[in-house]
């Protein structure tokens, strides 16, 4: 008897995986996250840009504007003649009984036309004023181009010329006030007159066209306020070095950025009122 084995497997069921456990929810904190802000839309976008090119129009219009307008005081023409022949020709703000008067000098190769607001400003505050064109500018005599530094150093006499007829009008309380080489001829003659109360000087020199004042700035006793703009090197250098040589008790030196040369700087209105002041406190 033959036996037939048969070995049969069998197939066991495939073991089934175990389901992904659902993650349990995150415990909120004390504060619930902060929502990130929803995106700008496109239109939002372009109404700021509007706005932003809007507000830049508007600030470059102002600068270009410039500085708001000082209500101008009458003056009238006069003719002044120097000791040594020149017929110079001055703006005179007057209208005013005073014994404050004050001698504005431009800067060179501009008038006395640059000087109307500074003169309208002081005016009201109870000073004369008389604004030269001196020689060589303007429609005084000579042409300043052709001068020599002895040619410039005269025009000293175009200022003793103006303080005689400001002395006639009643004003002997007399101040001067120059702008670059203005200033440097202000400061040259007040040395030579003790009756000068006070100058002002806008961005001066130590030297300018051989009008110096390097030994001027020494010798003088009687307050004198110093305006600069950093920008302007030279002048900025020469401020510094007059201030330290300076011989008064009083000297002030006023540092600015930006405004420039000369009556240039009176684009900032305020150094019209630091003029203003400074004259109050030491013509009285």
């Amino acid at each position: 008897m033959t036996f037939m084995v048969i070995t049969m497997t069998k197939k066991r069921p495939a073991k089934k995986r175990p389901a992904a456990r659902k993650a349990k929810p995150a415990k909120r904190a004390g504060k619930p996250a902060a929502r990130r802000p929803a995106a700008k839309t496109p239109r939002k976008k372009a109404e700021r840009i509007q706005k932003i090119t809007e507000a830049i129009k508007t600030k470059v219009m102002n600068m270009e504007k410039g500085p708001e307008p000082i209500p101008q005081v009458p003056r009238k023409e006069i003719d002044l003649f120097t000791s040594d022949g020149v017929h110079i020709k001055a703006d005179f703000y007057d209208d005013m009984k005073t014994e404050k008067g004050v001698i504005l000098l431009p800067m060179l190769g501009r008038t006395k036309d640059t000087l109307s607001d500074l003169a309208s400003s002081l005016h009201p505050a109870g000073y004369k004023c008389l604004a030269l064109d001196p020689r060589g500018h303007g429609r005084s005599q000579m042409n300043w181009q052709s001068f020599t530094s002895h040619d410039l150093n005269n025009t000293a006499n175009d200022i003793r010329a103006a303080k005689d007829y400001l002395s006639a009008h009643g004003s002997k309380k007399v101040s001067i006030i120059g702008a670059s080489i203005g200033a440097n001829l202000a400061l040259n003659y007040a040395v030579t007159d003790s009756e000068v109360r006070t100058v002002v000087m806008l961005s001066p020199g130590l030297d300018y066209r051989g009008v110096k004042t390097n030994l001027t700035a020494q010798e003088m006793r009687r307050p004198f306020l110093i305006i600069v703009s950093k920008e302007d090197d030279y002048s900025y250098k020469s401020a510094l070095q007059i201030d330290r040589l300076s011989g008064s008790e009083d000297t002030r030196l006023d540092v600015h950025e930006g405004l420039g040369h000369g009556t240039e700087m009176f684009k900032d209105r305020k150094l019209l009122k630091t003029i203003r002041e400074w004259l109050d406190a030491h013509v009285l």
